[in-house]
């Protein structure tokens, strides 16, 4: 594989597989089995009147996290969030009862970091095991990385867990 990929997402079959490896590498455990469930509304966007704007209302363990402000892109184009701290979670609930489409992505999420190289091993509700690999540098992942984790890689996967789970 190319040394220049900056990102890998995949459904894999052994996220545990995948983390023993990480270890015999070196990475560094940084979080364990963290909650994480987004509700992302979908909304037409002011330029396009295309459902790409999205508001991400972010859970974290039971509580409140944030609320990101986006615009969906194609692929490869920079996204620039707006950020909020909520303190309940009165937003999300006046959003659901209001009719606005939403997706809701909810897992368990386990981060380990591999010098620049950040991974996030995901139990994701409805969609299955996702490992995901991200450069946090300019350089690409390199390819023992890839090499490593390919033999337990079912397919690619392109895009945001969003994509592939129904609208409410």
């Amino acid at each position: 594989m190319d040394e220049r990929n900056r990102e890998l997402k995949a459904l894999c079959v052994s996220l545990e597989k995948v983390a023993d490896i990480l270890k015999r590498m070196g990475a560094v455990l940084q979080s364990a089995a963290v909650h994480q469930t987004d509700y992302i509304f979908r909304l037409p966007s002011p330029l396009s009147g295309r459902d790409t704007r999205r508001i991400k209302f972010r859970i974290v363990n039971g509580e409140p996290f944030g609320v990101y402000l986006y615009d969906r892109f194609p692929e490869g184009t920079k996204v620039s969030f707006e950020f909020i701290r909520p303190s309940d979670l009165t937003l999300v609930q006046a959003l659901q009862i209001s009719g606005v489409p939403y997706v809701l992505v909810s897992k368990t999420r386990t981060r380990w970091m591999l010098g620049d190289i950040l991974i996030h091993l995901d139990r994701v509700q409805d969609l299955g095991e996702v490992v995901e690999v991200e450069t946090l540098s300019e350089n690409g992942i390199p390819n023992e990385v890839i090499d490593a984790i390919t033999p337990y890689v079912i397919n690619k996967l392109e895009g945001s867990n969003e994509d592939y789970l129904p609208c409410r």
